[in-house]
């Protein structure tokens, strides 16, 4: 879900609007597996047109999105490494991201099983 504030621009040139996407990008093998019960650094970046992320949190789930924990972030590169424990083989993990930009505008994004364990 995104939130942010437009208005009518004048003339013909495009305007970029402050809304944005969390882009993860979890290294896992090619069945889209990661190792269980191992802590998996996932790469995690905020797309915007315009403006800055001024907060990002990231949480997982390893029941399908019935409870959340927070995972810590750590700045890496151009974005951020949330840090999250996989559950035991068979599992998966689901990932949730709240931003929030300088503008104001906010984007919250849920990918339930991102990824399983194996």
């Amino acid at each position: 879900m995104w939130t942010f504030r437009s208005a009518h621009a004048k003339g013909t040139d495009p305007v970029a609007l402050p809304a944005m996407a969390v882009r993860f990008a979890p290294r896992l093998d090619a069945d889209n597996n990661a190792s269980a019960r191992q802590v998996l650094q996932i790469p995690t970046t905020v797309e915007s047109q315009a403006g800055a992320v001024t907060s990002l949190a990231v949480e997982f789930s390893v029941d399908d999105g019935a409870t959340w924990q927070p995972t810590p972030l750590r700045s890496s590169g151009t974005g951020w490494a949330a840090h999250v424990l996989g559950p035991p083989a068979g599992g998966a993990v689901s990932l949730r991201a709240s931003a929030t930009h300088s503008t104001g505008s906010t984007a919250e994004q849920t990918i339930l099983r991102a990824y399983r364990t194996r």
